[in-house]
């Protein structure tokens, strides 16, 4: 339950900031990794990617933490003795589900896994399923345009061919290739 709802109206600082942690370590990565990599990135195609996932984030978002986490908040809040302890058995649990969810792609998994956990965390204190799914977009889009990381999940991760939205949706092929 929300009791204070300005927590929620006042959460866009914290997200920007874990954000943009985030998006400096990535970015370094992609500069450890290529130091010319502003110029081998398609930033049209990275613009097109961060619309695309800012539809998807914010259903995961909705998904993993506004429906997902706030029940186990619930349910751990009822059986654990302090409420450090149901925070940190909701942030784990709901991490690793999080990450569960992006297997096979273990590289990404392991990502979602660390995010999950400042996500949950910050969303306990916080939360706003819209600006959790644009901290996910922004950093998903860095993830593949930039660091060129596979996005890809779930059975599609060893047969790109067969996602059908990929068929289905004219220029779409073109558009993700094979990464996601």
């Amino acid at each position: 339950p929300i009791d204070d709802p300005g927590r929620v109206r006042n959460a866009w600082p914290s997200y920007l900031v874990v954000t943009a942690t985030a998006a400096v370590a990535l970015l370094a990565a992609c500069w450890i990794r290529d130091p010319a990599f502003v110029a081998h990135t398609d930033w049209r195609s990275a613009a097109l990617k961060l619309a695309i996932y800012l539809v998807y984030g914010p259903i995961q978002a909705i998904a993993f933490f506004g429906y997902v986490q706030t029940r186990l908040r619930a349910a751990f809040a009822s059986v654990m003795p302090g409420a450090v302890q149901a925070r940190l058995a909701t942030a784990a649990a709901v991490a690793g589900l999080f990450a569960l969810a992006h297997a096979p792609n273990w590289p990404l998994a392991g990502m979602t896994l660390t995010m999950g956990l400042v996500w949950s965390w910050l969303f306990w204190a916080r939360p706003n399923v819209l600006l959790l799914g644009a901290s996910h977009a922004v950093l998903g889009t860095i993830t593949y345009s930039v660091l060129h990381l596979y996005t890809r999940i779930g059975p599609f991760y060893a047969h790109p061919e067969g996602h059908i939205v990929r068929a289905a949706i004219p220029g779409l092929q073109r558009l993700v290739g094979d990464l996601f």
